[in-house]
């Protein structure tokens, strides 16, 4: 069973790497662009001792959401060399990351390798609304975030798979 502490979401959500990284979430989530919440702010979502200092979204390399978040990116003054929407098409064995860090944004874009099952995570995720919005946007499940870290050698990363593993543990049976 999956934990969260849904009295701190909503202002979470403005937290999560500032008010700029909310109104990207609220533009591409207009757009339609299907994306899931994963890195440190989706495991702070579950762990609310773990910081989170920026925002990292994983896309969906289907359908409309490479060439809508590129849009919103252009609109939004962000130069990206080559074409994003192909960078995000193109064949990979690894998940990879776009970096958006300046004065307006705080923001890693991500697209999975080709044997991610978006559709399955996209499905296991929970759905949580903007602040202040009828939007809702979704946040990796624990399960999600593993499969995500598995393969990173980074030692945050480490300590991220061992606080979400001791989500996922079977809780001490009381004795008595």
């Amino acid at each position: 069973m999956q934990r969260c502490y849904e009295g701190s979401v909503r202002k979470k959500l403005l937290d999560w790497g500032g008010r700029q990284n909310a109104a990207f979430l609220e533009e591409v989530t207009q757009a339609r662009a299907r994306f899931l919440i994963i890195g440190g702010t989706a495991v702070n979502y579950y762990v609310p001792s773990r910081r989170a200092h920026d925002l990292d979204l994983l896309l969906d390399r289907d359908g409309r959401t490479p060439g809508a978040v590129a849009q919103v990116i252009s609109r939004r003054g962000h130069l990206l060399s080559g074409d994003f929407a192909d960078w995000c098409r193109e064949p990979t064995s690894r998940f990879q990351f776009l970096c958006l860090k300046d004065d307006t944004l705080n923001l890693d874009l991500g697209r999975p390798p080709d044997d991610f099952d978006f559709r399955f995570h996209w499905s296991a995720a929970d759905v949580k609304p903007f602040p202040g919005s009828r939007n809702r946007c979704r946040v990796a499940s624990v399960q999600t975030l593993l499969e995500c870290l598995k393969h990173s050698p980074h030692r945050k990363h480490a300590k991220d798979r061992k606080l979400l593993r001791a989500l996922l543990a079977p809780a001490p049976k009381a004795s008595g």
